[in-house]
């Protein structure tokens, strides 16, 4: 099992929930060398920073991917932003749920955010023209690492000890050593599960501009700069039926800005924000465009109850789907979740959407 799971929309489209459903239903077992029957380890990997929420039925991160509450050890990619109060947050939840934090393994190369990353958000108005996180995330990235390539903007450069001096196992490796991790993902035959950090359009480049993100955020891409094509990874597209943008200033999509009130739903609030989010109808030319970008082997719909279906309906999830994109767009995959806000899945095999 290697597969990447992305956000097809705008965040918060369930990915976590998704990752998980397959963490629970789709390990692997096979017989070792000696003839003997186990259980195939699991990897999570992401490329995750401090300035969006994941969330599963044990708990939140932000730093790490959801799926960390159920994975043997954890790798964070060189794209990642890291800032150590949040990671260690993020282990200590993990844990408090589940009795033991995963082993961590950060790239050398993840920029490294500071308080000051923040500020500097707050100083060029991102957060009122765009309704950005303001969680320093970009400024570390984009601008300290990639365009001044500061010494200090990686996490080379910085002591991992108030991490393990609580007992976490928190381990930076350089670029060899991150490949011979990977390999050994292949070689020791591990299932893995990537979980994409952002919503496929807050990329830069298809997006609506300029309200994006700090970088692309197609998985493709993803899986491209964190040098991880040799796994081989198909792809889970997650999509909302009522789709989702940060609160305030944070720009439209491709459909009509509802309320959760005429949903008949209660008020969501972002992880990491804490802002009532906005809520849209659902977008047909968001969703080919999406699916088209992405190409994924199996989608999963979130939010089934906001749209007064059951996840084992499939008829009525059907005629929902076809009257809101006009006809379907005539996409095949392997397999269609369905599910509500809750995480109850219905896996319903070969679909055409």
């Amino acid at each position: 099992m290697r597969l990447c799971i992305y956000g097809g929309q705008y965040g918060s489209e369930g990915k976590g929930s998704v990752a998980e459903y397959i963490a629970r239903n789709g390990k692997r077992t096979f017989h070792d060398n000696h003839g003997k029957q186990v259980q195939a380890k699991l990897v999570a990997i992401g490329e995750n920073s401090p300035n969006s929420g994941h969330t599963c039925s044990l708990g939140k991160t932000r730093s790490l991917p959801a799926v960390s509450y159920f994975a043997d050890q954890v790798i964070l990619g060189p794209d990642s932003a890291i800032e150590l109060g949040v990671l260690l947050g993020d282990l200590a939840n993990i844990k408090t749920a589940v009795g033991k934090a995963p082993r961590v393994y950060i790239h050398e190369h993840a920029a490294f955010v500071c308080p000051t990353h923040g500020q500097e958000e707050h100083t060029h108005s991102l957060v009122e023209r765009i309704s950005s996180t303001g969680s320093g995330s970009g400024a570390s990235r984009a601008l300290h690492k990639y365009y001044l390539r500061e010494l200090d903007a990686v996490i080379r450069t910085r002591s991992m000890e108030a991490l393990t001096s609580q007992g976490y196992e928190v381990i930076v490796v350089n670029r060899f050593q991150y490949q011979q991790l990977i390999r050994s993902i292949i070689i020791e035959e591990h299932d893995c599960l990537m979980e994409c950090s952002q919503g496929t359009l807050l990329d830069t480049n298809w997006g609506i501009y300029p309200y994006v993100t700090s970088k692309s955020t197609l998985p493709r891409v993803a899986v491209e700069r964190n040098a991880l094509a040799m796994l081989g990874f198909n792809y889970v597209g997650v999509y909302r039926t009522y789709p989702i943008r940060t609160g305030g200033p944070s720009g439209p999509t491709g459909a009509a800005e509802t309320t959760f009130a005429k949903i008949g739903v209660p008020d969501e609030v972002a992880t990491v924000t804490k802002r009532v989010r906005r809520v849209f109808e659902f977008s047909r030319d968001d969703f080919e465009l999406s699916i088209n970008l992405n190409r994924p082997w199996v989608v999963a719909f979130t939010h089934l109850d906001y749209i007064k279906v059951d996840p084992e309906d499939l008829s009525g999830f059907m005629k929902w789907y076809q009257d809101v994109t006009g006809g379907g767009i005539d996409y095949n995959v392997e397999g269609l979740l369905l599910s509500n806000k809750t995480g109850i899945f219905t896996n319903h095999q070969q679909q055409t959407l």
